[in-house]
């Protein structure tokens, strides 16, 4: 099938560049895109060729879940490659995110609210023509679309097919990957008709309510190439923007009546144009799509995101809980001598250099605070025997963890920002360790919570309270997203002498 450009024309930029050299141009070019559609086990599958391809096919057509669905069951989680991610109320805001070689999805830092609407990464025991042949291992890219290598003989083509969906029908989500499947769109009739009309009245009075234009998911790879938005909605001329804006996809909209306005969107489309005119179309799709909301229904928040509304908060605390116990469930990295009774907490930190051996004792011993002179920042209580960041807390419940969780953050973060709290932590680790140097530099690969609970008890997510679950996987989060630092929890064993 042909695609968007007539080839005889000359192409747009031809009259720009004449003006600006003085000289005739004059170039065309044609650009085209085809569709594969066929049945297979009574589902019908759509293989688009070309640049264009995609374009052939209207987002009604399209399941919003069926390349995302594939990818959190086949990814290896360890080798994610890269992904796009969108913040519930944050006007439109996405985050694409793009590794090489790969990384564990635990180190893209994903907060537990946030809606994960592309995942890629290398095929993990999938059956496919393209990875079966021993050459190199297959990569896939899922959102509405799957974008994978597939077969090209006929018989393979069908088999890879069919593979997929038999993925998609009896598999299970890898366990770091359920929390991208988790989130679901609102399937509730009464729920969606209720958000329906909420819309309606966004619609017809922006200003109050927390509406935002957004990128949609399959359009966010051509925004570089961006000359103007083509805005076609029902019953009024299309009209190309060079930027867009609210008011640009609602002025349309008010030539319908109210409650006709979320048909016109559904109905209408916005296209990313290569020209200034709003010509050369790279890619588009549904008006809606174009569009974020927040709102709520009583004590229920939901988020409109790239045409379908979802319920935030519904599966922000499993996904709390669940970061939480991946945390806890880490086996200890370190092995701490035991607790005796009745030792404060200093008494136990300055004994562990003498009870194992490549431990220093920092405790109250620290640098200039750099955003206050007036007093100080402990790095850490111990500096293990692999330079980890220690900090220890003796506690007879969970509340005052919280502040164990930010102090380790904030310190972190000063070591990682300041040369001169880098500078005089490794002066002070020479002072106080004689022959132990850490570099100017130095930036450490985890941070140790060890913690003692009354009693020794283990530390377990019901043994802490849901703030503190919150304030620690936050902290686990932003240490490895933006340091690429591992947190660890310790429990510290108590003893009676």
């Amino acid at each position: 099938m042909d695609g968007c450009h007539d080839p005889h024309e000359p192409v747009d930029w031809c009259a720009d560049a004449s003006l600006a050299t003085g000289l005739t141009i004059s170039h065309t070019e044609r650009r085209s895109g085809g569709l594969l559609v066929l049945a297979v086990d009574d589902t019908c599958y759509a293989i688009s060729f070309g640049t264009h391809g995609r374009q052939l096919l209207a987002d009604e057509h399209k399941d919003p879940r069926f390349g995302l669905q594939f990818a959190v069951r086949a990814v290896d989680p360890y080798r994610v490659h890269g992904l796009v991610r969108r913040f519930p109320a944050a006007r439109g805001r996405s985050d694409l995110t793009f590794v090489p070689a790969g990384l564990p999805i635990f180190s893209f830092g994903i907060e537990p609210a946030e809606i994960v609407r592309r995942l890629g990464g290398a095929l993990d025991q999938v059956s496919l023509t393209f990875g079966g042949h021993g050459r190199r291992t297959a990569r896939v890219e899922g959102s509405a679309g799957l974008r994978v290598r597939l077969a090209l003989s006929a018989d393979e083509l069908v088999a890879d097919i069919r593979a997929i969906a038999q993925v998609c029908a009896s598999g299970f989500p890898h366990d770091l990957l359920e929390f991208v499947d988790n989130l679901q769109p609102v399937g509730d009739p009464a729920t969606a008709a209720q958000l329906a009309a909420v819309l309606e009245n966004m619609l017809l009075d922006a200003g109050e309510h927390r509406l935002a234009p957004a990128v949609p998911t399959s359009c966010l790879a051509h925004l570089g190439d961006t000359g103007s938005y083509q805005i076609k909605i029902p019953g009024t001329r299309a009209h190309a923007r060079d930027h867009l804006d609210l008011d640009a996809i609602l002025t349309p909209l008010r030539r319908h009546p109210a409650g006709d306005r979320v048909s016109a969107l559904r109905k209408g489309t916005i296209q990313v144009c290569a020209t200034a005119d709003g010509k050369q179309p790279l890619a588009g799709a549904m008006a809606l799509r174009w569009l974020e909301a927040d709102c709520a229904i009583g004590a229920r928040r939901f988020h409109l995101l790239d045409g379908h509304w979802y319920e935030i908060g519904a599966t922000y605390l499993d996904g709390i809980r669940a970061h939480v116990a991946r945390i806890l469930g880490t086996p200890p990295s370190l092995d701490l001598p035991p607790w005796p009774a009745g030792w404060e907490e200093k008494d136990y930190k300055r004994a562990v250099p003498d009870m194992r051996d490549g431990y220093v004792c920092l405790d109250r011993k620290g640098v200039r605070n750099p955003l206050d002179i007036t007093n100080s920042i402990e790095v850490c209580d111990l500096l293990g025997p692999d330079d980890e960041l220690i900090h220890v807390k003796k506690t007879a419940g969970s509340s005052p963890l919280s502040h164990l969780f930010y102090q380790a953050l904030v310190s972190t973060q000063a070591l990682a920002f300041s040369r001169e709290v880098r500078t005089q932590f490794a002066s002070l680790v020479r002072k106080h360790a004689p022959g132990r140097n850490v570099p100017l530099d130095f930036q450490p690969k985890k941070v140790v919570l060890a913690i003692l609970l009354r009693g020794g008890a283990a530390i377990t997510g019901d043994s802490l309270f849901p703030f503190s679950q919150i304030t620690l996987a936050h902290t686990a989060i932003t240490l490895q997203e933006q340091h690429h630092i591992d947190l660890e929890i310790v429990a510290i064993p108590g003893a009676s002498s």
